[in-house]
């Protein structure tokens, strides 16, 4: 349980940082967890959307000191 909530997390990060970057970020199952835990596909676009970015370094600030404590 720890491992998926580790990596859960991780997944998240990515994605606010590539918001937090000027990328518009869709995650899709690029195939079913039965075949393998490693099943992300992160799809990005660069739109450079300030209150998009903002929101996303807010989120991501959040996340870490979240994970700090």
């Amino acid at each position: 349980l720890r491992r998926r909530v580790a990596s859960s997390l991780v997944d998240v990060e990515r994605a606010l940082r590539l918001e937090a970057a000027g990328y518009e970020t869709q995650v899709h199952e690029f195939v079913g967890a039965t075949i393998t835990p490693h099943n992300l596909l992160f799809r990005a676009r660069r739109t450079n959307v300030e209150k998009r970015m903002d929101t996303a370094s807010a989120k991501l600030e959040s996340l870490r000191r979240a994970a700090s404590t």
